[in-house]
């Protein structure tokens, strides 16, 4: 590959650095009380625990662990793809980036489908769904992901480029291959957030509770 063409994947814009840096930053002002906020709550105000709680839990630490490690990317767009703080903390930031994110996207997985079984099938999964078993499942998906992002953290490949006086931190550069996927998945995530919704998408959801009630009356009329 030419010294032309890795200054293209490596380097990032001007405007892209300037939108980057002003997005990271909102973030971590929004996020930081928020989670705080909401771990604050689960510890000391949570009294009924369930598997969406604990899984929300986790969620909360995994998002307060991914914006803490915003300001050290805002410093990188900030000084133009320039990578001031050595090669140690570039490994640990691009490890620490990606396991935050990735523990994220799995946890909000766990909470749909805990509450996908406890609409369709409550009964069958009364038993399955319940707190020991969520702490369970958030431990394999922590150790799984940290075990699956080891190789970010003890690469031996060199993490560092010097192209045109600029240091690179190659570990915050992994995302660039799936910058249309991402953004299509959080595209996908506001729209579901907010109600919007494919027609054969919202037929299916009638269906499902449809089924919901008529199971919910059956049980009554056991009862």
């Amino acid at each position: 590959m030419s010294n032309h063409s890795m200054e293209g994947i490596y380097l990032s814009s001007h405007l892209e650095n300037s939108l980057l840096t002003t997005f990271y930053i909102v973030i971590f002002i929004l996020s930081v009380p928020s989670n705080a906020l909401a771990l604050w709550v689960f510890c000391h105000r949570n009294t009924n625990n369930t598997p969406s709680k604990e899984f929300l839990k986790h969620l909360a630490i995994a998002d307060m662990s991914y914006v803490l490690v915003l300001p050290m990317r805002v410093i990188y767009h900030m000084s133009n793809s320039h990578w001031p703080l050595g090669e140690g903390a570039c490994r640990v930031v691009g490890f620490l980036f990606f396991v935050n994110l990735y523990c994220s996207m799995y946890f909000m997985t766990c909470i749909s489908v805990d509450r996908l079984l406890a609409c369709v099938v409550p009964h069958k999964t009364h038993n399955l769904r319940n707190t020991r078993n969520a702490k369970v499942v958030s431990a394999v998906l922590w150790f799984m992901v940290t075990i699956s992002m080891l190789p970010v953290l003890f690469s031996k490949n060199k993490v560092t480029r010097q192209m045109q006086n600029v240091t690179v931190c190659e570990k915050l550069y992994i995302e660039n291959s799936s910058n249309r996927t991402v953004l299509s998945v959080g595209w996908s995530v506001f729209l579901h957030s907010a109600g919007i919704r494919p027609p054969h998408r919202l037929q299916d959801d009638r269906r499902v509770q449809d089924h919901s009630l008529r199971t919910i009356n059956v049980q009554s009329r056991r009862v």
